[in-house]
């Protein structure tokens, strides 16, 4: 008879009031959801630490270039009134890609990208691609740089050297395979994580790797004072570490005792930040890249210059923020899910 009143008068039942037992459930179940998103960026930072290490025994199948251009570059005049075009620069979503580009690798994702870019903002935005080709023998349609040594090193040097007192508000660093390992937001594809980059942070920043796992690299990827034998047998470099840094930095720059960096050479920074080092500044990191050959390989060239880019583009010796923080900062991941804790994190702005 109550259920019938109650039913009638347009009420429900009232429900019973949870027991300690199924709130300390409840608490266990959330505790376990976390504990299983530990366990899988664990496993994801491992898998990727092997496979870094693996990329780190491949062969380079061509002799690099020591010289690609028969003559040193030369200090662009800086303009003493705006160009045609640098009034577009001054956009807040103006954004360049530099991409360094073997023959093998397509990079029709980069047009993609950009027409995608364009068509998600106002009619004012602009995306500039910049690919090099980084071949022995230079792919035709591609840009030259001035040496291929060191990988994508000598792309992105090449760029700002001969680019300096015309850069866009935004300058995008990456390599031309759209699909590697390196990348660890929204997948293994640039195109699938890249649009969601939040360019207030990367403003507020100066520089930001586009990477936010911490494996390879963080906290202390490279001690320049503590000599491994797997950095001689591997030509890290290590072993010449104080003259080498002599050599880019200058003999009075000291030298950290500890680099902690995110791998792998992809990042982004703001025109005002690469203009806090002067062009003779670049252009020295630039011509250094061939004289590198005296200590090790093309490739061990680039593998020094990745734990340096961080430190070239104003950033501490040790630049390893929380990879949680990063991914709500860079790419607006702010939760609530298990990583976060159950909570929504605040992005930099």
């Amino acid at each position: 008879m109550l259920k019938r009143q109650e039913m009638y008068n347009g009420r429900s039942p009232a429900k019973p009031a949870m027991n300690p037992r199924q709130i300390l459930n409840i608490i266990l179940g959330f505790a376990f959801l976390a504990f299983l998103y530990r366990i899988f960026v664990t496993c994801d930072e491992i898998t990727q630490l092997s496979s870094y290490e693996s990329e780190k025994t491949e062969t380079n199948p061509s002799s690099p270039l020591q010289e690609a251009a028969s003559h040193k570059p030369t200090e662009p005049t800086e303009p003493t009134k705006p160009i045609s075009h640098m009034a577009l620069h001054e956009a807040s979503k103006d954004v360049a890609l530099v991409v360094s580009k073997a023959r093998y690798e397509d990079v029709t994702w980069v047009t993609s990208f950009c027409q995608k870019f364009k068509a998600d903002l106002a009619t004012t935005s602009k995306c500039t691609p910049y690919i090099y080709t980084m071949d022995d023998e230079p792919e035709e349609g591609f840009l030259i740089p001035h040496t291929n040594v060191g990988h994508e090193a000598g792309a992105y040097l090449s760029y700002i050297v001969d680019h300096y007192y015309d850069l866009h508000p935004f300058t995008i660093f990456l390599h031309g395979r759209e699909e590697h390992w390196h990348n660890d937001i929204a997948g293994s594809k640039t195109l699938d994580g890249l649009p969601n980059l939040r360019f207030e942070a990367v403003s507020r920043k100066g520089y930001a790797n586009l990477r936010c796992l911490s494996i390879p690299g963080c906290p202390d990827g490279l001690y320049p004072s503590i000599i491994q034998q797997s950095d001689i047998d591997n030509q890290n470099l290590v072993d010449n570490f104080p003259e080498i840094w002599g050599e880019i930095f200058g003999p009075d720059t000291p030298v950290p005792l500890q680099i902690g960096f995110r791998c792998c050479a992809q990042f982004a920074v703001t025109k005002e930040r690469i203009r806090e080092r002067g062009w003779t500044d670049y252009n020295r990191f630039l011509q250094w890249l061939p004289k590198g050959l005296e200590y090790s390989d093309t490739y061990g060239v680039g593998w020094l210059m990745e734990k340096l880019w961080h430190i070239i583009f104003g950033m501490p010796a040790i630049d390893c923020a929380d990879p949680v923080q990063c991914r709500c900062d860079l790419y607006g991941w702010c939760g609530p899910h298990p990583g976060t804790d159950g909570k929504i994190l605040t992005p930099i702005t």
